[in-house]
């Protein structure tokens, strides 16, 4: 047990005596950074302007004394390094070029007395390394102050494994601390940041400081156990990452959720559940990027046999694959019956996919919880299987969204019908797109040809248009291909896109 009591104190010059600790959360010196360079990134990341200006509003606390570790002939600062900070940018504004004004203005009201009484603060001296590190740990890692973020939590324990100290020898050391958890946190973060990702783009920011702030929306995923369960990701007891997916597999899921981390579409907001529609969605589509995988690792390892299979029987470990002769025969209508609506976008990798994409679409949280599950359910089905329910499917709910979409924005539930577009009272689909279309052309105009290309009847695209819907759920004599649901699902997606971000 920790005794501080005996520690020593005395009194240093925050300029001249104490210098900033360079890695912060772990508690050794290095000639990497000068304080000046600390100082910046303290400003720019950590706040540390909002102390300079409560210190001098209501001057300088005593009741948490910064605690350092004599090293070299030096002292350096363990805990308390924003405080340190703030003092030394009071002495000397020039310090943090970037802050200046705003820390001369904030300070214009301290005296010269009361600037001099700061320049020397007392301070506890850490009688070892060690004995910091316990103190460190125990103050930001349990519930005796408002903890550290999750990525320092995480970064002082990887800390303690790459300076050699083992997982066992870390949960021996702190028994009321959950270091399992933190060092898996810690070796998930990495492993994500240490993927060679295709865009450059996800390579910059998955190293950069914006990347390390969104730590708690990976940590939801993570730590699922859908997510676990599919990837086979654990620790070992010496605190090393084993899988069961392989490598392309990883990389593919990391583009994913990195992709989706970094456009706002996934974030804690978004996932705060693992029954929410975006996690489910989520989890589906990392299960297609698994089964793709396993299908070519079949392929690559017998050749001769996997020549002979269709692509789709590989894939049948989901639990509502179709039966093989079945899939067989839609696929072989399917590539006979292709019109020039088969060119979009979605058709490359048709055959690969089982489900609609529901990427970008996210159901706001105001919106009724009918339209939530109705979503939730129809991101799930397999449109090999089911292709005409899913269809009419895809109709009530473009119709239900952009329904809720138009009360949210107006306020007036029945806004629709008012508008004039509505047959003696009752609003259909083709009311809501023609809404659609008055409020995109003064909102809106870039959704404006989605629209219109939905309410047209082109011949050579007519599985997407509205009239197609329409008799899907009125006409005994239409049915639909999984390739005109998939195609009429590629229409009306920026509309969907749209409608569910408010």
């Amino acid at each position: 047990m920790l005794n501080t009591s005996q520690w020593p104190r005395i009194e240093l010059n925050v300029i001249s005596e104490i210098r900033l600790d360079p890695n912060n959360v772990r508690l050794e010196h290095t000639n990497a950074k000068i304080d000046a360079d600390i100082m910046q990134d303290l400003f720019t990341n950590e706040q540390a302007l909002n102390l300079v200006q409560g210190i001098s509003r209501n001057g300088y606390f005593t009741h948490e004394i910064p605690i350092v570790l004599s090293q070299e002939g030096k002292y350096i600062v363990v805990e308390g390094n924003r405080r340190v900070a703030a003092l030394k940018a009071i002495q000397n504004p020039m310090l943090v070029p970037d802050f200046q004004a705003r820390i001369k203005k904030a300070t214009e009201s301290i005296s010269e007395e009361t600037k001099k009484s700061l320049s020397n603060i007392e301070v506890l001296v850490a009688p070892s390394k060690d004995e910091a590190e316990q103190l460190v740990a125990a103050i930001h890692t349990s519930n005796l102050r408002k903890p550290w973020s999750p990525r320092r939590q995480a970064a002082f324990f990887q800390a303690q494994i790459d300076a050699g100290r083992t997982l066992k020898e870390l949960v021996d050391r702190y028994p009321t601390i959950k270091v399992r958890q933190f060092v898996f946190r810690a070796r998930m973060l990495n492993l994500f940041k240490n993927i060679k990702y295709a865009d450059p783009e996800l390579q910059d920011y998955v190293n950069s400081k914006k990347w390390m702030t969104t730590s708690s929306t990976l940590t939801r995923i993570y730590t699922s156990k859908d997510f676990l369960a599919l990837t086979g990701i654990s620790m070992d007891d010496q605190g090393h990452i084993v899988k069961e997916i392989s490598d392309a597999a990883l990389k593919k899921i990391a583009t994913i959720i990195v992709e989706g981390i970094k456009s706002d579409r996934i974030n804690t907001r978004t996932i705060n559940s693992t029954k929410s529609t975006t996690f489910k969605l989520l989890i589906n589509k990392l299960e297609e990027v698994v089964n793709d995988e396993k299908v070519k690792q079949t392929s690559n390892s017998s050749p001769e046999k996997a020549s002979n299979i269709n692509e789709d029987d590989l894939t049948s470990q989901d639990d509502d694959n179709l039966n093989n002769e079945q899939r067989h025969e839609e696929s072989k209508n399917n590539s006979t019956s292709r019109t020039s609506s088969g060119q979009s976008r979605y058709q490359d990798n048709i055959k690969n996919r089982k489900r609609l994409d529901f990427n970008g679409i996210n159901i706001p949280e105001t919106y009724p919880e009918g339209i939530k599950k109705q979503l939730n359910e129809i991101s799930q089905i397999n449109v090999y299987q089911y292709p005409n329910l899913t269809y009419i499917a895809i109709r009530s709910t473009l119709e239900k969204t952009i329904k809720a979409f138009a009360a949210f924005k107006t306020g007036d539930p029945d806004i629709i019908k008012q508008s004039g577009t509505n047959v003696n009272g009752f609003v259909y689909l083709s009311n809501t797109l023609e809404w659609l279309l008055k409020y995109a052309k003064k909102e809106y105009t870039l959704l404006v040809p989605s629209i219109k290309k939905v309410i047209s009847n082109n011949r050579f695209n007519y599985t997407s248009s509205r009239d197609a819907l329409n008799a899907a759920n009125h006409n005994y004599l239409y049915s639909v291909t999984p390739e005109d649901v998939f195609n009429a699902w590629s229409s009306i997606n920026p509309i969907m896109r749209y409608v569910t971000r408010i």
